[in-house]
């Protein structure tokens, strides 16, 4: 653990926390609201907001994404 605590407050922006965990090299950050912890920020979370906020499907590959899924009952489990 770094010594001071390094945090953000809930009403940071995503870029400042990736930033601070950048400058301070740690890999997580606590995530406060006046002084209790209410979340952690990790940089596995990081990377997947980068990966959704710049990924655009193309109209066809986003209908799919939103339709419901097609699930079919069998009475035979399924290996895997």
């Amino acid at each position: 653990m770094s010594s001071p605590l390094i945090t953000i407050e809930k009403s940071g922006a995503v870029q400042e926390a990736m930033m601070m965990m950048l400058k301070h090299g740690i890999r997580r950050i606590p995530v406060m609201e006046k002084e209790k912890m209410i979340g952690i920020i990790s940089e596995r979370d990081l990377l997947r907001w980068v990966v959704r906020s710049s990924y655009k499907p193309s109209p066809e590959t986003q209908a799919i994404l939103d339709s419901q899924p097609f699930l079919r009952k069998t009475s035979k489990p399924t290996k895997l």
